[in-house]
C-alpha cells in the first residue's frame, strides 16, 4: 500500500546543497576542513622559519611573525569554512563537466509499507527501509541515507501542511529498524551476473576514475605543481632575506631534487593514498556506496541490479560511457557512478567481447 507518494524537480542548487551539508557534517568533510584550517597556520609557520633559517632581519621576522599569525586566526574561524563551502561548489562544478550529475532531475518517489521507489527518466530504483541508514532534516531538505555518502533528496516544499511532514517523519523512523528483505522474480534475460564486491574492488574503482576523470587530472596537476611552487617560494624567500650564497645554491639544489621526485613519483602516490584515506573516511560515515553481493541482469531494455539493499533498474540511454582496465569493466550511468564488473566472471575472451558489444550496441539505440 502506498504510504506516501512526492512528485518533484531537483536542480543544481539542491545538490550542492546536498553536497554542502555533507560535507561540514561527514567525518571525511570534517577532516577535510581541519586540514584546511591547519593550510594556513602551517604555511605561515614554514615562512617565518625559513627567514630564520636565512637569518634575516629580526624586526623583518617579527613583522613577518605577527602578521601571519593575525592571519592564521583569521583564517581559522572566518576563511576555512567558506574556503571548503567553495571546494564543494567547484567540486560539484567538475562533475558536471565530466558527465551528468548523479542525481534524477524529474523523479516519483512513492513509500510503500516494504520499500522506497524513485522513478526518474532513467531508472527505478527499489530501496528497502532495512537499506536506509539515517534520515537527516535540514532547514530545506530531508536526506535518507542510503550509505556513507549517497541519499535521496526530499524538498521539504513537497510538505503541503506541517502536519503532512510529521506524519512522513514518524512513518520514515516507524521503518527503519527490523525493516523485511525484499525479494524479486527471476526475469528473461541476455547477460546475467552473480557478483560479489569488496572494498579493494570499490577503491580500485575510485583510483581509476581519479586518475581519469577531468576533475581528478585537475587535481593531479595541481598537487604535482604543489612541490615546485613551495620550492620556488623558498627560493625567493631566500634571495629577499640575503641568505649566504653557499647555503642559497645547496638549496636551491635540493628543492630542484625533490621537485622532480615528487613530479614524477610522489604526487600520485598521495593522491593514490588519498584515495584510499576518502575511503576510510567515508567507512566511518557509514556504508560505502556499493553493493557486496548484487545480481546483475542485463536485459534487453534495461539493466536490474537486485542487491539485499534493493532493486534499481536502468535505462541503457542512462549509460555515458564503459571502461576496461585490466581487472574490471565499468559501466558509468553518469560522472561519478558505475557498475563495477570484474572480469573474472568472463570464462572466456569471446564472452567478454559479446559482452561489450552488447552493451555498446544498446547504448548505440538509445541514442536513435
Amino acid at each position: 500500500m502506498t504510504m506516501f507518494k512526492f512528485t518533484y524537480t531537483l536542480n543544481e542548487e539542491d545538490y550542492f546543497e546536498f553536497q554542502k551539508w555533507h560535507y561540514l557534517n561527514s567525518p571525511g568533510g570534517k577532516s577535510h576542513l581541519l586540514g584546511g584550517r591547519l593550510l594556513t597556520p602551517l604555511f605561515c609557520a614554514l615562512i617565518i622559519f625559513v627567514f630564520w633559517i636565512a637569518k634575516a632581519d629580526a624586526l623583518m621576522i617579527i613583522a613577518q611573525a605577527i602578521g601571519l599569525t593575525i592571519l592564521s586566526i583569521w583564517w581559522i574561524i572566518f576563511g576555512a569554512k567558506p574556503w571548503g563551502i567553495k571546494t564543494v561548489r567547484d567540486g560539484v562544478k567538475k562533475l558536471k563537466k565530466n558527465g551528468k550529475l548523479p542525481y534524477g532531475k524529474e523523479s516519483t518517489l512513492v513509500f510503500d509499507d516494504e520499500a522506497i521507489i524513485e522513478t526518474t527518466s532513467e531508472n527505478e530504483i527499489r530501496t528497502v527501509y532495512s537499506a536506509i541508514e539515517r534520515v537527516v532534516e535540514t532547514e530545506r531538505y530531508f536526506f535518507v541515507y542510503k550509505n556513507s555518502a549517497q541519499a535521496i533528496i526530499i524538498p521539504l516544499s513537497v510538505f503541503t501542511a506541517d502536519s503532512e511532514k510529521k506524519h512522513f517523519t514518524e512513518f520514515i523512523k516507524s521503518n527503519l529498524p527490523g525493516s523485511k528483505r525484499s525479494s524479486w522474480a527471476e526475469c528473461s534475460d541476455t547477460f546475467k551476473f552473480n557478483i560479489t564486491i569488496n572494498e579493494e574492488d570499490y577503491f580500485e574503482f575510485s583510483k581509476w576514475h581519479g586518475l581519469n576523470s577531468s576533475a581528478g587530472k585537475k587535481a593531479l596537476r595541481s598537487l604535482r605543481f604543489f612541490m615546485p611552487a613551495l620550492s620556488a617560494l623558498i627560493i625567493f624567500i631566500l634571495w629577499i632575506a640575503k641568505a649566504n650564497i653557499v647555503f642559497a645554491i645547496v638549496s636551491i639544489i635540493v628543492l630542484a631534487i625533490l621537485s622532480v621526485l615528487w613530479v614524477v613519483y610522489g604526487a600520485k602516490s598521495l593522491f593514490v593514498n588519498t584515495v584510499k584515506i576518502n575511503i576510510e573516511n567515508a567507512k566511518k560515515g557509514g556504508r560505502l556506496p556499493y553493493g557486496k553481493e548484487a545480481t546483475l541482469v542485463f536485459e534487453d531494455e534495461a539493466i536490474i541490479d537486485n542487491s539485499p539493499e534493493g532493486e534499481t533498474k536502468t535505462r541503457y540511454s542512462a549509460i555515458e560511457r564503459i571502461v576496461e582496465t585490466e581487472r574490471y569493466i565499468y559501466v558509468f550511468m553518469n560522472s561519478v557512478e558505475g557498475y563495477i564488473i570484474p572480469l573474472y566472471i568472463f570464462p572466456y575472451d569471446s564472452e567478454k567481447n559479446r559482452f561489450k558489444e552488447f552493451i555498446e550496441g544498446k547504448m548505440a539505440e538509445s541514442k536513435k
